[in-house]
């Protein structure tokens, strides 16, 4: 019979609520989800900071935490919030880039011309498409990464990733029209 590790038995104890031994969880997969949010973040502090997030999700949600692999639910809170940081950095470069755009306007009316669409409608836009597909176009198009890169990001196969992002953009032109025709 196959005895649990320490690991997995601090594992079982975290995952019944038990957060005496935390800190050695934190100690035992802290160096391999900083490799995950490295790969993710691009740089050794941004993935720090992602990881003690992760941390503070986690311990947070440990009743959530019913059975699997530690490691595995881990990354995936470590992933999740990656997204959300992402998602929030890009809208807030939106709204200075709108913000900037606006000043500009306001003071050179007259030459200046702007037909690429605005920040705030694509955001809106953005956030009626599915999960998925708002995940595949932020990190394809937003992020300029491969297909293979956001299959790997996402967890998903490469042709999900481009059937999934023809959809999406599909998705994007008619509300952008329909908001056009509103206004």
């Amino acid at each position: 019979m196959n005895r649990p590790t320490d690991t997995e038995h601090l594992a079982e104890r975290f995952r019944g609520g038990d957060a005496t031994d935390f800190s050695t969880l934190v100690r035992e997969y802290t160096p391999r989800l900083l490799g995950v949010a490295r790969r993710l973040a691009g740089d050794h502090s941004a993935a720090e900071d992602l990881v003690q997030e992760t941390w503070i999700a986690a311990y947070r949600s440990r009743a959530s935490f019913t059975d699997g692999s530690l490691l595995a639910w881990l990354i995936v809170i470590l992933r999740r919030s990656f997204l959300q940081q992402y998602r929030s950095s890009e809208r807030r470069r939106a709204r200075e880039h709108l913000y900037a755009r606006e000043h500009s306007t306001q003071q050179h009316a007259s030459t200046a011309t702007y037909t690429e669409p605005d920040a705030v409608r694509l955001f809106a836009a953005l956030d009626q498409l599915s999960s998925r597909q708002r995940d595949v176009v932020v990190e394809r198009i937003m992020g300029e990464r491969s297909t293979a890169d956001t299959a790997r990001l996402l967890g998903i196969a490469e042709g999900t990733v481009k059937a999934t992002l023809s959809q999406a953009l599909n998705r994007l032109r008619l509300l952008l029209n329909a908001t056009d025709e509103l206004s």
